[in-house]
């Protein structure tokens, strides 16, 4: 019997290895697709993204004057990297005008300013991607475990 119990925990164990591997590979993959649309004009935007699993992040920051910072992956791959299964995973750009340029924008804003400007809608079709790249991920795992 023991033998038995011990073949089902090192099952559970792969398994959830195995779950955990293709959650945070899909996540990385969804975030890496919603980069990949956003709009680059000086490269802040997609500068301001960021990873956690507390919370989302407030798109209050403006760019800084002169140039902007370039993404660097590697912020957001810790927080992916340190995810569990259950975790939710927020990934949030903290430019102040993130929204308008993902969901667009007609009309006049607070400061007075004029826009009439057709949402990009990075956020959106990247996520519509998760069960295509979770299928994916899962098919290629499986292919490197030899199943």
């Amino acid at each position: 019997m023991g033998d038995f119990q011990s073949q089902v925990s090192e099952w559970v164990r792969q398994t959830e290895e195995r779950l955990t591997a293709v959650f945070r590979e899909s996540a990385q993959r969804v975030i890496s697709d919603m980069q990949s649309r956003v709009p680059v004009d000086t490269g802040f935007l997609k500068s301001s993204l960021q990873v956690s699993t507390d919370a989302p992040v407030p798109a209050d920051r403006k760019p800084p004057p002169g140039a902007a910072p370039a993404y660097n992956p590697t912020a957001a791959t810790l927080a992916i990297a340190g995810a569990e299964i259950g975790d939710t995973l927020y990934a949030s750009y903290s430019a102040v005008y993130a929204r308008r340029v993902n969901y667009g924008f007609v009309g006049t804003d607070s400061l007075g300013r004029t826009y009439n400007q057709a949402g990009r809608h990075f956020v959106g079709l990247a996520a519509q991607r998760w069960p295509q790249i979770v299928a994916e991920v899962c098919a290629e795992l499986q292919a490197s475990a030899g199943r």
